[in-house]
């Protein structure tokens, strides 16, 4: 059984990678106007996917993705996706993180619960 500060380690890692995978994912392909961003604070633990860039004279700044470890029992949350990525099946399928150490912020703690899902 992984102690709390062990978790958190191994999530940060896990989380660096990722996002960083994201943004050079996002930045390779073809026809991208945008440049993407990976924004990670692990003193506070939180990961974020930005795009940045200009449309039409528009200047465009969106957060695509936000993901943050809770600092109580160092599990997964997903707090933003505006993507069409199924984060919560890439971080367990790709990078093995374990279901019952991922929530989805949006859902309300009972559907959390149903679903599998970390509620802490």
């Amino acid at each position: 059984m992984d102690t709390v500060q062990t978790k958190i380690k191994k999530h940060q890692e896990i989380l660096t990678q990722y996002i960083n995978d994201l943004a050079d994912e996002k930045n390779d392909s073809i026809g991208n106007d945008f440049k993407h961003h990976a924004i990670i604070d692990k003193k506070i633990n939180h990961f974020q996917l930005v795009r940045i860039g200009w449309r039409n004279k528009k200047y465009i700044y969106k957060v695509l993705i936000h993901i943050s470890i809770s600092p109580e029992a160092g599990n997964i949350w997903i707090w933003k996706n505006d993507t069409e990525i199924p984060i919560d099946v890439e971080l367990a399928l790709e990078y093995g993180v374990i279901k019952k150490y991922l929530t989805v912020g949006w859902l309300t703690t009972d559907v959390q619960e149903v679903a599998g899902y970390a509620t802490v």
